[in-house]
């Protein structure tokens, strides 16, 4: 309610508001109060009004406020609060106020006795305290959910700690002349050119080089005197019964090699060891022993009569010491842990010294704990060999595990092998009809075998669209359809079923698409029990069933296939992928997200902002990033549902471009982190955080994961190659510059070789071990993105001509062209982006223009145009 007449009119310089006490009910003129109310501020309430005054002035309109505003006027003793002109001559109290009620002018002294404060007005009874997490401090790394095992398992033997043991691997020295002469010796080695043109060989390290020459010196027969001395002295020990002496100084058989086949010799002694005490870490020795073959034999009938003697004497953690750490025959160490029941020792050493995820899982098993069994299972994905292992000793346990992949399959939108693993466990198959709906609808390549599975549930809802799949559908729809249908018991829908698709596989072996199989035939004879069929089958020509579909694929194409890229289109696009039923999620950063068909009518329209795309390797479900700032915020996709939910904020410097749906690959600084999905939070289920140099570039494919370290001092760099889903470590590959010579990295592919670009504009896939050919590209490289297979380029040549070109990759070599798409008409002030995801090329532009090909035969098999 405003006043009834406004004094001051028009723009005013307030310093408060003034609120008449019968103008509103007390509980309005609280909430206009609280809503002027801000830091600084001071409240009276008065005899006839409450008088808010701000810390500072402010311009306000006096038609657009529901108070009067409150001025400061000079006086003789200082100033005056008021809300009307004031005489120039009056006589007021300074720091009171005047206002003008009923035609008269009223003066009110602002003492501390009138100040108050509007929290009294708040009644807290209403209101409880809820934990919220803070806006304002940046998101914390991953957490790591399952501890390593212990590299040092010495408190089993109550013995002290060794300090760290570093460790390199060596690499071959091919054999040549050395010269007597160090100086001519060396000359040579400087000669030698980086591989070998016959053998293949890199030249050995100049570290490599020193100590063959040192060894071959006077100075090496000194240090060899003193190593065949510390050796005597070691086998007097053994000889003298004093075995915890000479077991401290044994030395292992992976460093007793033979001088003339080692790549580093030792200029030391050999450590003395303070403790006998098993090493669960996987190493290999940082240098070798001159120990010829003779003594290299004595010494292992020295440790096998060593292990006897312990063993006969109950020594048994002592006994598998000399089997693992001076032997190094950990397999034998592990059969004899588990034969003294020394199970936990024996599951430690299985995992540390990183031996095949069954055996690791079996001993876990038989140490009792199965909560790191299953861990070990899941975060491998070996959850088949969990399940067999566990099965022998608990079936309860095992069916239980068997359920968690299946709904674990079932997160990642495999639901395929999600029905798969549990179809034998339940009598009551019909449980697993949601799976089987989500398959068919989402899960494409699937569809034949679970719309099978749902007619053996007796769902005749899915009859008439296995029968339009069967009409409709390629040969390899159909085949897919057959092996259902050879596991599946025989009533009429199956019969019907089984009966129209052997027609169409008939017709498809008559014009040569696929090969007869008379087994396979004569298995869906017995299914249908069709008489007519079986004359069909009997009078079909074999002989066609031999030829193979004629059709050339891209790789064997002579001469590229050419496509030119029109310029229509108006809608902005960040990203692109092609979902497991053929839709599209399209990203349009702060824009939104839009599911759409191909071809372009709108499913789901999303708020959440998204500027780039990570898609599950079976098409269900996606990550959805968007930058703030130096923070990532990252949402979850779901096709089934066709919801986006938040997940979390992260700090990342590299991602994975594609995702198992369960596990996500993320680097920041030198660590790298595989975050479970699934969690409330950013949760590891896997990490590597002592690296030596931080992590540039990942890569990622169904079956293997790459990443690069690089040394900013030196520009060094290691390539370290993992297997998936195991995440075990195949190789730790070091790149110097010289390696490199004349290439720069350009980027990384999953199987840790590197595309590299020279001064030329010439392009190669890199890889220290193996040798390579070079491309030219005949124009400048402006983007890239490659699989195991294939390498797709972006390339300007003089004439300002833009060209996508394909090529295939096949033994680290690059092919010629095989697709050659013209970009030249498209806006180049706008972004062309493309990737390799499998067998298909995905190409989009930020105008709204998306076009797929299909890499097998190089069709284009979608052309869309965007209108917003």
């Amino acid at each position: 309610m405003k006043p009834s007449h406004f004094v001051l009119r028009g723009n005013v310089s307030a310093v408060g508001l003034l609120y008449l006490k019968k103008s509103l009910s007390a509980q309005s003129l609280q909430t206009r109060i609280f809503n002027c109310w801000q830091e600084g501020c001071r409240l009276y309430e008065l005899e006839l009004c409450w008088l808010l005054l701000w810390p500072c002035e402010k311009l306000i309109n006096t038609s657009s406020i529901g108070a009067y505003p409150v001025i400061k006027q000079p006086c003789a003793n200082g100033t005056v609060y008021s809300t009307v002109s004031l005489p120039n001559e009056h006589e007021y109290l300074s720091g009171s106020l005047v206002v003008a009620i009923e035609g008269e002018f009223r003066a009110f002294e602002l003492t501390a006795k009138f100040e108050t404060s509007p929290s009294q007005w708040l009644n807290l009874d209403e209101f409880s305290v809820a934990e919220v997490s803070s806006l304002g401090l940046p998101p914390q790394d991953p957490v790591f959910n399952m501890s390593p095992v212990d590299g040092d398992i010495r408190e089993l033997f109550d013995q002290p700690k060794k300090g760290p043991v570093n460790s390199r691997h060596g690499r071959d020295v091919s054999e040549g002349n050395i010269s007597s002469s160090w100086v001519t010796s060396l000359t040579n080695y400087l000669r030698q050119p980086k591989v070998n043109s016959v053998t293949g060989q890199r030249k050995p390290s100049f570290r490599e080089y020193l100590s063959r020459m040192i060894m071959m010196s006077a100075l090496g027969r000194v240090l060899g005197a003193r190593q065949a001395g510390y050796m005597r002295k070691m086998l007097e020990l053994f000889e003298n019964g004093s075995l915890d002496q000479a077991l401290k100084h044994a030395i292992p058989m992976s460093d007793a090699r033979d001088a003339a086949n080692s790549t580093r010799m030792s200029m030391g002694l050999p450590k003395v060891l303070r403790s006998i005490s098993l090493t669960l870490n996987r190493r290999q020795a940082s240098s070798s022993y001159n120990v010829g073959e003779e003594s290299s034999d004595m010494l292992r009938a020295t440790y096998e009569r060593a292990f006897q003697q312990l063993d006969r004497s109950g020594q048994h953690k002592k006994a598998a010491f000399v089997l693992a750490d001076l032997l190094r025959d950990y397999h034998r160490a592990l059969e004899y842990l588990v034969k003294h029941k020394e199970f936990v020792t024996a599951a430690k050493l299985a995992e540390g010294q990183q031996m095949s995820i069954e055996k690791v899982i079996y001993h876990w098993v038989l140490a009792g704990d199965l909560t790191r069994a299953i861990n070990i299972a899941r975060t491998s994905h070996r959850y088949q060999a969990a399940i067999q292992v566990i099965s022998r000793y608990n079936k309860d346990v095992a069916n239980k595990l068997s359920w968690e992949f299946a709904e674990l399959c079932a997160k990642q939108g495999n639901y395929l092998q999600a029905v798969n693993n549990v179809w034998d466990l339940t009598s009551s198959k019909k449980e697993l009809m949601p799976w089987i709906k989500a398959g068919i609808e989402t899960q494409a390549g699937a569809k034949p075998v679970l719309l099978v599975k749902a007619l053996n549930l007796s769902s005749n809802d899915y009859f008439s669209s296995l029968i339009e799949l069967i009409e409709n559908g390629n040969a390899t729809q159909i085949n897919d359809c057959i092996s259902a249908f050879l596991t599946s018991p025989r009533t009429p829908e199956i019969s019907a079923a089984a009966k129209l698709t052997l027609r169409y596989h008939l017709q498809h072996i008559a014009v040569g698409k696929i090969k007869y199989h008379a087994k396979d035939v004569k298995r869906l004879l017995e299914l249908t029990d069709d008489l007519t069929l079986k004359h069909e089958v009997r009078a079909l020509s074999l002989k066609a069933g031999n030829h193979r579909d004629k059709q050339a694929s891209l790789q064997d194409n002579a001469k590229p296939l050419e496509y030119k890229l029109e310029n229509i289109g108006s809608s902005l696009i960040y990203d692109v992928v092609e979902l497991a039923n053929g839709w599209l999620l399209l990203a349009k950063g702060s824009a939104g997200l839009e599911l759409c068909k191909p071809n372009g009518a709108t499913v789901c329209f999303y708020s959440q902002p998204c500027d780039h795309i990570v898609l599950s390797d079976f098409g269900n479900r996606a990550l959805l990033l968007s930058s703030l700032d130096e923070y990532v915020q990252v949402n979850r996709f779901e096709l089934m549902n066709r919801s986006v939910s938040a997940w979390c904020e992260l700090k990342i410097d590299n991602f994975a471009p594609s995702y198992d749906g369960d596990q996500w690959l993320i680097s920041r600084g030198n660590k790298v982190w595989s975050l479970d999905v699934f969690s409330d939070s950013a949760t590891a289920l896997w990490s590597v955080s002592d690296l030596p140099y931080p992590v540039t570039a990942l890569s990622r494919s169904k079956t293997q994961l790459s990443f690069v370290c690089i040394d900013s001092a030196t520009s060094a760099l290691q390539v370290w190659r993992y297997t998936l889903p195991m995440m075990r470590l195949n190789q730790r590959d070091p790149i110097s510059q010289d390696d490199l010579e004349h290439y720069w990295p350009r980027s990384l592919l999953s199987n840790g070789r590197m595309l590299v670009l020279n001064k030329d504009n010439n392009v190669a896939i890199f890889d220290r071990m193996i040798r390579h050919t070079e491309l030219a590209l005949n124009g400048r490289l402006i983007r890239d993105s490659g699989s195991e297979a294939w390498l797709a380029v972006q390339v300007e040549n003089s004439e300002n001509q833009v060209h996508i070109n394909v090529h295939n990759i096949e033994n680290n070599a690059i092919s010629d062209c095989k697709l050659k798409i013209d970009c030249t008409d498209l806006p180049k002030n706008q972004q062309l982006r493309f990737r390799i995801c499998e067998n298909r090329i995905q190409i989009f532009h930020s105008t709204g223009r998306v076009w797929i090909f299909d890499l097998s035969d190089g069709v284009l098999e979608l052309n869309l145009t965007l209108i917003p």
